[in-house]
C-alpha cells in the first residue's frame, strides 16, 4: 500500500485506501479469501453474510438457508479432507434438492466480488432448458438485488461488465452456455482462450452435457489464476459425464447407497438423498423448496421403488441389481468385463 495515502481499517482487520460499507467489506474479504486465521470468517463464512444482506427475508427476493444449502456452502469453499479452498466439487441431488438455485446465488456473488475480474460459466443443455434452472436462479438473483453493476441481456444469455464508455465488456460477467451433445462444438468456441483472473463453471444438468465441456474446461480454463468447476446432476450412470466426474477416488465399489459424500479424482462430491432429505427427516415440509413428503409419494406412485427412475429422481444412486426396468444394470456388466 502507498504510505502517502489514507489506510482505512474496516471489519474483520480488512484494510483499505477507502471506506467501504458493510457488504463492500464482505465483498472484498470473499475475493481475497480472508480467513480465520487472518480475522476474518473464510470463504463460507463471508459468502452466507454477502447472501444475507442482499438476499435476506426482506429482499425482493429472498433465498432461504436450509442444512442442505449449508452443506453446499460449506463443501463447495472448502475439501472437507485437505482442506483446500475452492474445491471442484460434484453434487449428486435427487429432484428438489435445490443445486441449481444455490448455485445461481453462487454463480451471482462470484462476478459480484470481483466484476472486471471474473468469468462465470453456467451450463445447461439449452438456452430455453436452461431458463427453467440454473440461468432462471442467476436472471433471479441479479433482478432482486437492485443496483447491482452489469447489464442482464436475457435473450443472450450473459450479464455483462459495463466499460466506461457505456459498452458491453464480454470479458467478464456471468454467461450461460448451451452444452448439449450437438452444440458441443458451439459451446466449446465460447470457452476456449478464455482468460481471466477468477473464472468458475457451473455445470448443471452434467449427465445430459457433452464430455468434451469438462475437457475444455480442464485442458484450457484451468490454467487461470483463480478456477473452479462445480458439476450438478441426479445420477444417471457410471459413464456419462457426471458419473465419471464425481466417480469415487478409490472406484465405486468403495459407496454403497449410505454414502452421502466421497473424495474423488478430481476433488468432491456430496449426495443428496431424497429419503433422507431435510423434510423427510422432520417428518414435516419445514423448508417449501426442498425434497419433500408429497414429491416422495408422487416418485413411489409414478414409478415404483425399484425403478431407474425412482433411483435417479429420489437417490440420486445407481440403481441396484434387479430393478424393473433394465435387463442388466451397469454393475452386472462391469462385473462380466462387459
Amino acid at each position: 500500500m502507498n504510505p502517502e495515502r489514507p489506510i482505512y481499517t474496516h471489519r474483520y482487520g480488512f484494510r483499505a485506501y477507502e471506506e467501504l460499507n458493510d457488504l463492500e467489506v464482505e465483498l472484498r474479504c470473499y475475493q481475497t479469501e480472508r480467513t480465520v486465521e487472518q480475522g476474518g470468517l473464510g470463504l463460507a463464512g463471508h459468502f452466507k453474510n454477502i447472501s444475507l444482506m442482499l438476499y435476506g427475508p426482506k429482499s425482493r427476493y429472498p433465498f432461504q438457508w436450509n442444512p442442505w444449502a449449508e452443506k453446499m456452502n460449506e463443501c463447495v469453499h472448502r475439501h472437507p479432507i485437505t482442506g483446500a479452498a475452492r474445491p471442484d466439487l460434484g453434487i449428486s441431488g435427487c429432484a428438489s434438492s435445490s443445486k441449481s438455485h444455490f448455485f445461481g446465488l453462487f454463480s451471482i456473488i462470484n462476478w459480484l466480488c470481483d466484476p472486471k475480474n471474473a468469468y462465470v460459466f453456467a451450463t445447461s443443455t439449452s438456452l430455453t432448458e436452461a431458463r427453467h434452472r440454473v440461468w432462471k436462479s442467476v436472471v433471479k438473483f441479479y433482478e432482486g438485488a437492485p443496483g447491482l453493476p452489469g447489464r442482464l441481456v436475457d435473450s443472450m444469455g450473459k450479464i455483462c461488465t459495463i466499460k466506461e464508455d457505456g459498452r458491453h465488456d464480454d470479458t467478464a460477467g456471468v454467461f450461460l452456455v448451451a452444452a448439449a451433445p450437438s452444440k458441443a462444438r458451439e459451446a466449446i468456441g465460447k470457452l476456449i482462450g478464455k482468460k481471466n483472473k477468477r473464472v468458475i463453471f457451473v455445470a448443471d444438468e452434467l449427465p445430459e452435457l457433452s464430455p468434451a465441456i469438462v475437457d475444455a474446461f480442464y485442458g484450457n480454463l484451468s490454467a487461470n489464476p483463480i478456477t473452479q468447476f462445480v458439476a450438478m446432476g441426479n445420477f444417471k450412470e457410471r459413464h456419462d459425464p457426471f458419473g465419471e466426474f464425481v466417480e469415487p477416488k478409490d472406484g465405486y465399489d468403495s459407496i454403497n447407497v449410505e454414502t452421502d459424500e466421497w473424495e474423488t479424482k478430481r476433488g468432491y462430491c456430496i449426495r443428496f438423498d431424497g429419503m433422507k432429505s431435510p423434510n423427510i427427516l422432520l417428518g414435516r415440509d419445514e423448508y417449501p423448496y426442498l425434497y419433500g413428503s408429497k414429491q416422495l409419494k408422487t416418485h413411489k406412485n409414478d414409478f415404483g421403488e425399484n425403478s431407474a427412475m425412482f433411483w435417479r429422481m429420489c437417490r440420486s444412486f445407481e440403481a441396484p441389481i434387479g430393478m424393473d426396468n433394465c435387463i442388466y444394470t451397469e454393475a452386472e456388466l462391469g462385473a462380466g468385463k462387459a
